[in-house]
């Protein structure tokens, strides 16, 4: 699309446009009448400055048109945009309105009114059918929305010919004339032009009312570009990414002016023909207002069906087409012949029940009382730690909201700490895998020669890789493929973070595929990141790895093993300061220092998430030796225990509420409380696990310990694999955000697409975790047949038991993740 360039139109009058209210209309006027007003007009020149003389010309104009025509031309509340030259700033923006649409034909070549289909506070001056006049010999400015060529109707009753006296001496700039008068002269009757009034009412205005709030977003009408759409052309609902300032440099700077900084989005509804590029120079050349553009996002785009998409699409519906095949064959053999899936001897009749829905629905929502010995209350603590994943990930994209101004108090609420160290359920999943590794390792109670095989880490690793693995892996190759579709007001808002994301799973899948996918940028560009929350699978992945320095340290000496997991503890710590110290990086995303490198360089990274996890390991210890002896506490002891814990959980939430709300904190400070708030939190988190299986919790215990949770905890994996497509789905389908109140996003945005995820999350279980986990096992059996001991150990460092899948057992494995 080729962009105009401001136009101007030279000599001629508006006299010669506008017969006196005593003259005939203007269909019964000579030519030669005409030429003479038009020379005696040139002749007399009227002042600069008479608009009033245009406006009372226009009202005749029309006047004479509805008696000679009989047509309610009132009935059209237009505003038409006029301007003078740039050298005069005064008269440069004028804005009238004006009931006026006059009808030109060929013989009409000194009447060139149109339609201009503006409505109140429109946003551009951005549109087809533009008034064209002379006035006073002074040239107008004029803009246009659409380089498509508008072909004449033939069976239309009005149509322009570009040859037409009087046409031809419009002269804008060089390179874009010829496409001005296609698209201005070959113009439609209104009764095909009438799309635009609807098209510009789908803009975004500005002002907007709350301007005060900081405005950042200025929202139109989707449903109505949505409306309009192909009865003409295809229209799509875009925002500009604009800047304050007329032709100032879209290059990212060191500007000190806040609004600088801020994403400031314009909505558009403008032909699906248009290209990003030119809608950002048809604003830049044609807006009034005192902004430039610098990019385009558009709800709909063009997504390539290459390779990848057409590769997984088949794979899926072969895999969804085997798991129909396998549901129908179980559920046909248990309801007529009683024939258990478990029972099954046939390796191949096996193999396909393995991805039966009728079987593996039962293995994730049965609920049964737990054997004892269990930690019982691991599945409600990873319900609630998912649930607090996807609030933080709720509120995530609250800065690009409608207004700032509610976004920059939100710190000042107290009880909104509980969303902004939301960071915390991060921690709360490097424990409990620390305490499931640590747990089942010396509930198995290894001999000497079993932890010397080297068989039996081979298997540890293993099992590990391939529990994660292929739900894991297989769900990226799904968001590779289809994200790019989820299209909405929402994603073209946020930039389409979603596309670019998916593109960078096409180059680094395999960073994902080897758990490294949380080394390389430091910065917090997540365009670079192939699906962010998965960060989190690297980092335990790589403690897992390491993990077995520490079991076999607390196996042979607890003193040298309780050092070494000290030693971690305070080498972590140190680390962490003096990265503060090098980046003055500051402690979350609110308070003062640098957050530039926070999440790359501190946030990710092993050596620094290492603390929860080795307090995990060392309490699964714990639990391992001493939790079978049921030590009874007095009640005063347990309540203070209980208060005591509490106490240190509402440092870690709260603790930093006077540095967000705008205390400086000296970078001491800020990597001290980044330390201990998260080594407070394993602390608290390792009470309330060990206290509710020693028989001390009482009635949180209970509840905590309730078999209604178990279903939750064995699909919390998948959950959190699914739960950050499934936020960007359920924001698309509600729209762009707009921030009222914090119970708001948490009841409208956290619990539906809580609920969505788990939704979800059963069937990507069934169809891929549970069907592995089968597939695992057979695979164990045969490879493992002479090794039975390793093969013990091997499942039951992470599983419980490797040859069978327990649910029990299963539902309680340690890789339930969180999120960024």
């Amino acid at each position: 699309m080729e962009s105009t360039n401001d136009v101007k139109e030279p000599s001629a009058n508006l006299a010669a446009h506008a017969p006196a209210s005593g003259a005939a209309p203007i269909e019964d006027r000579t030519d030669s009448q005409a030429h003479q007003d038009e020379a005696l007009a040139t002749d007399q020149a009227p002042p600069k400055s008479s608009f009033e003389d245009f406006h009372h010309a226009m009202d005749l104009l029309t006047e004479q048109y509805e008696q000679s025509k009989g047509v309610n031309l009132k009935q059209l509340s237009v505003f038409a945009y006029l301007g003078t030259t740039k050298d005069d700033q005064n008269e440069y923006r004028v804005i009238e309105q004006h009931p006026i649409y006059s009808k030109v034909s060929d013989n009409e070549d000194r009447m060139i009114y149109k339609l201009a289909p503006f409505l109140p506070k429109v946003t551009l001056l951005l549109v087809d059918l533009f008034i064209i006049h002379v006035f006073k010999q002074r040239p107008i400015k004029f803009a246009l929305v659409h380089s498509r060529e508008v072909v004449p109707d033939k069976d239309s009753e009005t149509h322009f010919d570009v040859n037409m006296p009087g046409l031809r001496d419009v002269r804008p700039e060089a390179g874009s004339a010829q496409e001005v008068i296609n698209i201005i002269f070959k113009a439609q009757t209104y009764r095909r032009s009438s799309i635009y009034i609807p098209e510009l009412d789908a803009f975004g205005q500005i002002p907007v009312p709350g301007m005060l709030e900081i405005t950042t977003l200025y929202d139109g009408s989707y449903q109505e570009c949505q409306r309009i759409s192909g009865i003409k052309y295809e229209t799509n609902y875009c925002y500009l990414v604009i800047k304050p300032g007329k032709n100032v440099s879209c290059a990212a700077g060191n500007s000190s002016s806040p609004l600088d900084s801020l994403p400031l989005r314009l909505a558009v509804c403008l032909p699906y023909s248009c290209d990003h590029q030119d809608m950002i120079n048809i604003f830049n050349q044609a807006s009034l207002y005192p902004f430039t553009a610098c990019a385009a996002y558009c709800v709909k785009f063009d997504v390539e069906k290459d390779a990848p998409f057409w590769g997984f699409s088949s794979f899926l519906i072969v895999m969804v087409s085997i798991a129909i095949a396998a549901t129908l064959f179980d559920y046909v053999r248990d309801l007529l012949f009683g024939y258990k899936s478990d029972k099954e001897k046939n390796m191949l009749f096996k193999i396909l029940l393995a991805f039966s829905f009728w079987t593996n629905a039962e293995l994730i929502l049965s609920v049964k009382e737990q054997k004892p010995g269990f930690i019982k209350s691991l599945d409600c603590i990873r319900l609630f730690s998912m649930t607090w994943v996807v609030t933080g990930h709720s509120y995530l994209y609250i800065i690009l909201s409608n207004t700032l101004s509610p976004i920059i108090n939100f710190p000042k609420h107290f009880w909104n700490h509980l969303i902004l160290n939301a960071f915390l359920s991060v921690d709360t999943f490097f424990v409990l895998s620390g305490i499931v590794v640590a747990y089942l390792f010396f509930k198995t109670k290894p001999s000497k020669k079993m932890i010397t095989n080297p068989v039996t880490w081979v298997m540890f690793y293993v099992h590990r890789y391939l529990r994660l693995t292929p739900p894991v892996m297989l769900f990226i190759g799904f968001f590779t493929v289809y994200a790019p579709y989820l299209q909405g007001t929402f994603s073209a808002s946020a930039f389409n973070d979603l596309v670019a994301e998916s593109n960078a799973c096409k180059k680094s899948w395999w960073q994902n595929l080897l758990y490294i996918n949380n080394f390389g940028d430091t910065s917090n560009n997540n365009n670079n990141t192939c699906y962010g929350p998965t960060w989190y699978l690297a980092a335990d992945t790589q403690l897992y790895i390491a993990s077995p320095i520490f079991l076999i340290a607390l196996y042979f000496s607890f003193a040298a093993g309780t050092a070494l997991l000290v030693a971690g503890c305070v080498g972590s710590i140190i680390a962490t300061y003096i990265l503060f110290n090098v980046y003055d990086m500051a402690s979350d995303s609110y308070g003062n220092g640098d957050a530039t490198h926070f999440f790359g360089v501190i946030y990710s990274k092993p050596w620094i998430r290492c603390p929860p996890y080795l307090v995990g390991i060392f309490t699964g210890y714990l639990l391992a030796h001493y939790g079978h002896r049921k030590i009874r506490l007095n009640w005063g002891l347990a309540l203070g225990g209980w208060a005591i814990a509490f106490a240190i959980a509402g440092f870690c939430i709260f603790g930093n509420y006077d540095y967000d709300k705008g205390s400086h904190w000296s970078v001491f400070a800020r990597a001290s409380f980044y330390n201990f708030h998260r080594l407070g939190w394993a602390i608290f988190l390792s009470w309330v696990i060990s206290a509710n299986h020693m028989g001390w919790g009482g009635p949180i215990n209970n509840f905590m310990s309730h078999p209604i949770w178990q279903p939750f905890g064995r699909l919390s994996y998948c959950a959190y694999i699914v739960h950050w497509m499934v936020l960007f789905y359920y924001h698309n389908i509600s729209g762009t955000l707009h921030f009222y109140s914090t119970w708001e996003v948490f009841t409208h945005v956290t619990l539906p697409a809580t609920f969505m995820a788990y939704v979800l999350a059963f069937f990507w279980s069934c169809l891929f975790e549970i069907s592995t986990l089968k597939l695992e096992k057979m695979l164990f059996e045969v490879i493992l047949k002479s090794d039975r001991k390793s093969q013990k150990l091997g499942g039951s460092v992470e599983n419980g038991k490797l040859p069978t899948v327990n649910v029990e057992t299963w539902g309680s494995e340690e890789t339930t993740p969180k999120t960024d």
